[in-house]
């Protein structure tokens, strides 16, 4: 009887994370390349932001294929790099780098379950 009290215990531990009854949301991951800025850029760097590490827990392969991606920034003159578009899984961006720029990512699932992940680029002096 003690065995079948420490299974439901760890069954109760392992759903913590997520109300019974509904599957648990996406994992939204950045990963910025650089990750500093020289201050005053003036556009002159650009951001690899990449998103591909998301991942939908419950989807067959685990992958970020069926997330629909959403880039938001603090930085009002954000510049995108031709050819991407600020819902990619990757993106290139330039920064005027006056202060550091905060970015967010929000990923959904095609069900509505969402998840996002902030990050804030550093600046460095010349």
């Amino acid at each position: 009887m003690t065995r079948g009290v420490r299974v439901a215990a760890l069954a109760v531990i392992a759903l913590a994370g997520c109300p019974l009854g509904t599957d648990p949301a996406p994992v939204a991951v950045i990963v910025a390349a650089p990750d500093t800025l020289v201050q005053r850029d003036y556009w002159a760097t650009v951001v690899t932001l990449d998103g591909r590490g998301s991942r939908d827990p419950i989807s067959r392969d685990g992958a970020a294929g069926a997330l629909r991606f959403e880039w938001l920034f603090d930085d009002p003159g954000v510049r995108f790099e031709a050819g991407t578009l600020p819902t990619d899984p990757l993106v290139r961006v330039r920064f005027e780098g006056t202060s550091p720029p905060g970015v967010t990512l929000r990923v959904r699932t095609t069900d509505g379950r969402a998840a996002e992940s902030f990050v804030r680029l550093a600046l460095t002096l010349r």
